[in-house]
């Protein structure tokens, strides 16, 4: 047949090695149709896959011939999730890789902008309509072009990736080894971004949030080259590893209209820096000994790399005063040090491991690794005073395991570890210090069971530089950084009481407690169950069926206003306590029916998960205040469900057809996107005003897709 000499053609294009005739191969390749409704309704549906109605197509071989080997697949040509991949080479002598990836990812459909002009490149405006009176702090003056909502043109936030890459491994059947891989990822599309519209102080000095949303243009780029070498033998393996990393943009700034200041005639052009260019360095070297005294083996790792890139910085900022010069824009010039930005980030580890078996049931590991990330980022003085901070951290990490058969088919394990991190210009968190201990039993006594548990306990200390501040900021602790207690127990049992069934039950809970914080996280506990059962009718019918329940609470405590919690509390200012409950739920279930053996199949399934989110808000001194603290029933609350069916029918041998179909509901209900309102300028004060453009808001779909494929084997 014609497609066989084609793909017999590629495989020997590919391969060396004796006579065609005595190659092994197959190949088999399906071309079908999908029709899908209600894709539109949400990026939700379509975030990380192409199920747009039209043709799918996809194929495979894979070929042998006297050592050498060769394998290929095709998925969803044309289509926005397509992949191609090529592998193969002959044993003991050389490897090759090859592909091309491509992943779609769909952040909102159905989005709306006041920007008309020049979406997706590097400069974007709108047209001039009935200007208002000066810098923008209420909806009567600032563009009627941006106040018109129903004048805004449609934009959809979405992303494109494409990744090129290539791997060639060489040994010539030699203990020494030479690797080389090389990709091309490009990012491509629209993402929706924030920026301010300048700074607007109202009366009395109190500072106005003015703020929109925008189309960034993304047309980006990063290409990799790695190369290793080594020696490997039955006694040791030694590698060097270099690779050489560029991330180019072909865009530095956005260019774009400031809607909240073009009045008194001003069209004032802004710049939004856009991700610069960066330029990554890395060298690993690494050794492993076997073979060493107490049947241990030694490992060494160390590794060098360096990023750096470069920025030129914007000196003029978009301001206006209220009380002193209502309908002027003004452009102020910042004072700074330096014109351009020069990024410096370097990581130096190194690390040692030693595991040994002194005695036959007994196992044991030391290990230290060191870390430091040092940065030498210029810095810049606005002003002469405020300067960017340049963190860096430098961390210290050992510890020991051993392990132990006991009788019963039973073995234990247990380790300390202890890690030291001295931070830099992190006055909140100046180090930390862990000390962590765990325990693990493991037992398989009867062959029908399986069972795990483990136990570990965190004790984290930390030095606070802030106790000699003043009011909030000396007893505010970031939960990061700050002393911790964590306790935390996981266990799991896995039962095969009969031939065909088999039982698994799975439980995980921890407990962190930071005992030295007054204001912010107090404590969080969280606990996790997952269920699993399958049955197996002989040689009919297989069902499986799951579910996962996760909780998770924490708590913390807070102040608003002036002073410190020991304060009195009256109008706006007053302590308050949040205890924020997360319920998160999926359950499912899976059936596999041979209707007609080796020539029908049927599979259905049917998922459902959801979430429950509750913050309680606990403010007694809060009766009097302006805007008291309210609690909140629908924090992330969403409900999805699955259905899918898929009938296969083997025609003959070769040939095969697939008729499957998918439904998909989402339904949200999330405060944070309820009652959404694109253009907020109506906000009474003149404070805290927003131009929205619908980003992330079509969380909730029904869809509905069907298709039917044909499939040849060769």
């Amino acid at each position: 047949m014609r497609t066989k000499s084609f793909w017999s053609l590629g495989i020997l294009l590919l391969t060396s090695g004796p006579a065609w005739a005595e190659a092994e191969y197959s190949a088999d390749a399906n071309l079908g149709l999908r029709l899908t409704r209600g894709e539109e309704e949400s990026a939700r549906f379509m975030e990380y896959r192409d199920l747009t109605t039209g043709v799918i197509s996809g194929a495979d071989f894979d070929y042998f011939n006297a050592g050498t080997h060769a394998a290929g697949s095709v998925r969803n040509v044309g289509r926005d999730d397509q992949s191609y991949l090529l592998s193969g080479g002959r044993y003991y002598q050389y490897r090759y890789r090859l592909g091309y990836d491509f992943l779609p990812h769909n952040l909102s459909f159905g989005s709306r902008t006041f920007y008309t002009a020049g979406v997706g490149t590097g400069e974007i405006s709108y047209p001039t309509g009935t200007e208002g009176t000066g810098f923008a702090p209420s909806p009567n003056i600032i563009d009627s072009n941006v106040r018109d909502v129903q004048g805004w043109r449609s934009v959809e936030y979405s992303l494109q990736r494409k990744k090129l890459f290539g791997g060639l491994e060489v040994s010539l059947d030699s203990p020494f080894f030479l690797n080389v891989t090389a990709n091309r990822t490009t990012l491509e599309g629209i993402r929706p971004s924030l920026t301010t519209g300048g700074i607007y102080s109202r009366s009395g000095g109190l500072p106005t949030s003015i703020f929109f949303e925008f189309p960034e243009p993304v047309d980006q780029g990063t290409t990799t080259v790695e190369v290793e070498g080594g020696y490997k033998s039955g006694t040791i393996y030694a590698s060097a590893t270099g690779e050489l990393s560029k991330f180019a943009t072909e865009l530095r700034f956005l260019t774009f209209r400031n809607p909240f200041a073009t009045g008194g005639g001003v069209d004032l052009r802004d710049k939004y820096s856009l991700s610069p260019d960066s330029d990554l360095k890395r060298l690993s070297l690494q050794t492993t000994v076997y073979r060493l005294p107490l049947d241990s083996t030694l490992q060494l790792k160390g590794s060098t790399e360096n990023i750096t890139n470069s920025i030129v910085l914007e000196k003029t900022l978009s301001m206006s005063d209220e009380e002193h010069n209502e309908d002027t824009n003004t452009i102020n010039t910042v004072t700074l040090n330096r014109d351009v930005f020069e990024g410096d980030l370097s990581h130096k580890n190194a690390s040692a491991v030693w595991s040994a078996r002194p005695l036959s049931p007994l196992t044991m590991e030391l290990y230290y690794r060191y870390l430091i990330r040092e940065n030498h980022n210029t810095e810049i003085l606005y002003d002469g005073d405020a300067r960017n901070p340049r963190h860096a951290y430098r961390k210290n990490n050992g510890g020991a395991e051993l392990g132990y058969k006991l009788p019963a088919r039973t073995k234990l394990r247990s380790g300390y570890d202890y890690a030291a991190v001295v931070r830099r210009e992190r006055i909140d968190g100046i180090a930390t210090f862990d000390k962590t201990l765990f325990a693990e039993l493991k037992n398989s006594y009867f062959d029908l069971v399986g069972a795990k548990v483990k136990y570990s306990y965190l004790r984290r200390t930390s030095e606070f530089g802030n106790a000699a501040a003043s009011g909030l900021t000396a007893l505010t602790r970031r939960f990061d950084v700050t002393d911790q207690r964590r306790n935390a127990v996981k266990a799991s049992v896995d039962v095969t009481p009969l031939r065909d069934l088999d039982l698994g039950v799975g439980y995980t809970w921890r407990r962190s407690v930071y005992d030295k914080t007054v204001i912010g996280l107090l404590d969080a506990v969280a606990d996790e169950w997952n269920f699993d059962v399958t049955y197996r009718w002989p040689e009919t019918v297989q069902v499986t069926a799951f579910a996962d329940v996760e909780k998770a609470d924490r708590r913390g405590f807070h102040r608003t206003g002036s002073g410190v919690p020991s304060d009195a509390e009256s109008g706006n200012t007053y302590n308050w306590q949040d205890t924020w409950k997360d319920r998160n739920y999926r359950y499912g279930v899976i059936v596999q029916v041979p209707v007609i053996e080796q020539t029908l199949d049927l599979t259905t399934s049917y998922a459902q998960e959801y979430a429950d989110g509750v913050v309680d808000f606990l403010a007694p001194g809060s009766t009097s205040a302006t805007t008291p603290p309210r609690d909140i029933f629908n924090m992330g609350d969403y409900r999805k469900n699955i259905l899918q069916a898929k009938l296969t029918y083997q025609v003959t041998r070769a040939l095969g057809a697939s008729l499957g179909a998918l439904w998909e509901r989402l339904r949200s209900d999330d405060i944070q996107y309820n009652n959404y309102v694109n253009n907020g300028l109506a906000a009474s004060n003149g404070r805290n005003q927003f131009l929205l453009t619908g980003a992330y808001k079509d969380n909730r779909y029904s869809a509905t897709t069907a298709y039917l494929t044909v499939s040849y084997r060769f």
